[in-house]
């Protein structure tokens, strides 16, 4: 075990308590990211109130507001957890172990704590907690919730299916290559998190922004920063309204 540990050199043991889990960690740069076929995955996530993205951000020592323009290398980060499958979801698969009561086991992926490392460059700071050391003109690493995993993702990796996609969360902003985004984060210091120790921003979508490139470049120097960041919740506010969602002084 050891040996083919050392040997392959993208997975180890984690010990979670959920059992049987490895991460593996690929570089993928090669391809571009938004050239892959995309997949939407489902969810109930709520929006984040302008109260949580102020306390997770702007009252937070580890949080950070930032203007960043992202690159195209990032690194997939894929949870595994061997689980046995009660739904016949593997059927028509050839060599696919089965447990003593006759289930399907294999691989199958954790979607909502696999992710992508994507490195950004950092070209203006407008808010940074006092726990962070990040300087304008570093390539710094943003934890995005979606993945690159085989088509029948996310319940099972078999060795016979090698066409790869990028699973999404439903409404999550993607950052793209090239682009530049004010972005609302924090670092992640929850130890029974996958992405502990990693930056990530706030909420699906809440916590990014696209840099409108109609505006002067000038407006979004770090001496406008409380003009940007005050553009950045009204938008949320406006997000809040289109949901429904009703404000109160």
């Amino acid at each position: 075990m050891t040996i083919s540990m050392l040997i392959t050199g993208c997975q180890f043991k984690t010990n979670q308590e959920q059992s049987y889990t490895d991460l593996q960690k690929s570089n993928a740069t090669s391809k571009d990211i938004m050239d892959y076929e995309k997949i939407i995955q489902g969810n109930n996530h709520g929006i984040v109130s302008v109260e949580e993205l102020k306390s997770q951000t702007l009252e937070n020592q580890y949080g950070f507001v930032l203007k960043i323009k992202a690159t195209n290398k990032y690194t997939n980060v894929l949870e595994y957890e061997m689980l046995p499958d009660v739904n016949n979801l593997l059927t028509g698969y050839d060599n696919v172990e089965k447990d003593k009561n006759g289930y399907f086991i294999s691989k199958a992926i954790s979607p909502s704590s696999s992710y992508l490392l994507t490195n950004v460059i950092v070209e203006e700071i407008y808010h940074l907690g006092n726990a962070l050391n990040i300087n304008e003109g570093d390539n710094v690493q943003i934890a995005e919730l979606c993945y690159i995993a085989a088509q029948a993702s996310p319940y099972v990796i078999h060795q016979n299916e090698s066409e790869q996609v990028l699973f999404c969360q439903e409404d999550m902003i993607k950052l793209e290559p090239n682009e530049e985004y004010i972005i609302f984060g924090y670092k992640n210091n929850d130890k029974e998190s996958s992405k502990y120790g990693h930056l990530r921003t706030v909420g699906f979508q809440e916590g990014i922004y696209h840099v409108d490139n109609e505006k002067e470049k000038s407006f979004y120097q770090k001496s406008n920063k409380d003009l940007v960041i005050n553009e950045c919740i009204n938008k949320l506010e406006s997000l809040q309204r289109e949901n429904g969602i009703i404000m109160t002084n």
